[in-house]
C-alpha cells in the first residue's frame, strides 16, 4: 500500500482539514443520535447501514460520472479502498449492535478511545513520537472509561460493552490504514469504492445471519433512515477528505467534537441520564482526546 499521505508534521491545507473533519463528525453525531428512533419503530441494524452505504454509493457514482471521471482507481487505491470498507462494515457492526444493549453514550464513549489509540499506533508504524502527553492521555482516558461506565450499575450489558470496545479498535485501524492507503487518491472515487464494500459486506451479513433487512414503520422511523445517507455522505467525506490533508492523528483528534455533541444530544434528544460519576469519567476521556489534540497542534 502506499505510504504518501501527509503527516501530522506537515499539514496540507490545515484550516479547511480541520472544517472537514469538524463538519464530518457532526454528522456523523446526528446519523448515531437517530438509531434509537429508527430500532424503536422497528428497523434493525443491517437495514439503516445497508441502506446508507448504496445510497451513498449512487450518490457518489453519480457525482463522479458528472465529472468525466473513471469510476475505477488504480488497482493499489482500489484494493487499499475495500479493505478500509470491509473494516468499516465490521466497525458498523459493532457500534450500531451495541447501542441494542447500552446507552447511546457509553457506545460513544468506549468507540472514541480510539483516537488515543490511533496516537500510539501511529508511533509504532510511523514513527510518530509518542509524548509523556500522549501516554498520560491513555491511561487518563482509560481511568475515565472506567468511571463512565459505572461498574456498580447491575445492569451494565457487557457484551454491548464488549461491541462498543471492538468498535473503538476498528476505528483505529480504519484511521492507520486510511493514512496509508489514501496517498493523493480521489477522494470520491475512493469513497464509492469503500462504501459499496461496506454494504456488500453489511448485506452479506444480514443474509447469513438471518437476520435481514427490516425497515422501520411510520414517519419517525422512515424520516430517520430517509436522512441516514445524507449524513454519512457529509460524514464519509469530510473524514477521509481530512485524513489526506492533515493526517490520521490530527483529524481523529479534532474527532473530539462527536462524543461532546453525542453525549449532548443523547441527553437532550433520548433523555439519557449522567451520574456525577459518569460525567467525571466522560469529562476525562474527552479531556485525554482534546489534550493530545493540542499538543499535536504545538507541534505542527
Amino acid at each position: 500500500m502506499p505510504s504518501s499521505a501527509p503527516t501530522d508534521a506537515v499539514p496540507h491545507r490545515p484550516f479547511f482539514g480541520e472544517l472537514c473533519i469538524l463538519a464530518g463528525s457532526i454528522a456523523f453525531s446526528l446519523s448515531f443520535v437517530l438509531v434509537p428512533a429508527i430500532y424503536g419503530a422497528g428497523g434493525n441494524q443491517f437495514s439503516v447501514l445497508v441502506l446508507r452505504n448504496f445510497a451513498l454509493a449512487l450518490l457518489m457514482a453519480a457525482l463522479i460520472l458528472r465529472t468525466g471521471k473513471p469510476i475505477l482507481l488504480p488497482r493499489a487505491e482500489r484494493n487499499g479502498s475495500l479493505i478500509v470498507g470491509l473494516l468499516f462494515a465490521a466497525q458498523s457492526y459493532c457500534y450500531f449492535t451495541a447501542v441494542h444493549f447500552i446507552p447511546v453514550s457509553l457506545a460513544t464513549l468506549l468507540n472514541f478511545l480510539y483516537p488515543v489509540l490511533v496516537a500510539v499506533a501511529m508511533h509504532w508504524t510511523a514513527g510518530e513520537k509518542l509524548t509523556i502527553v500522549k501516554v498520560g492521555a491513555l491511561i487518563t482516558a482509560l481511568i475515565g472509561l472506567a468511571l463512565a461506565l459505572d461498574t456498580t450499575a447491575g445492569d451494565l450489558n457487557w457484551f454491548g460493552v464488549l461491541l462498543g470496545f471492538l468498535s473503538g479498535l476498528l476505528s483505529a485501524a480504519i484511521a492507520v490504514v486510511s493514512g496509508r492507503v489514501l496517498g493523493q487518491a480521489d477522494t470520491q472515487r475512493m469513497t464509492l469504492h469503500m462504501v459499496f464494500a461496506t454494504g456488500v459486506a453489511l448485506l452479506a451479513a444480514s443474509q447469513i445471519s438471518g437476520a435481514g433487512l427490516v425497515f422501520p414503520s411510520g414517519f419517525i422511523g422512515w424520516s430517520a433512515i430517509s436522512a441516514a445517507p445524507l449524513l454519512y455522505m457529509v460524514a464519509v467525506l469530510g473524514y477521509f477528505h481530512a485524513i489526506r490533508l492533515i493526517g490520521p492523528s490530527r483529524t481523529t483528534m479534532i474527532s473530539n467534537v462527536e462524543p461532546v455533541c453525542t453525549l449532548t444530544l443523547a441527553t437532550v434528544v433520548l433523555g439519557e441520564a449522567f451520574s456525577a460519576k459518569q460525567v467525571v469519567g466522560a469529562a476525562l476521556v474527552i479531556g485525554a482526546i482534546v489534550a493530545t489534540q493540542i499538543a499535536a497542534r504545538k507541534r505542527a
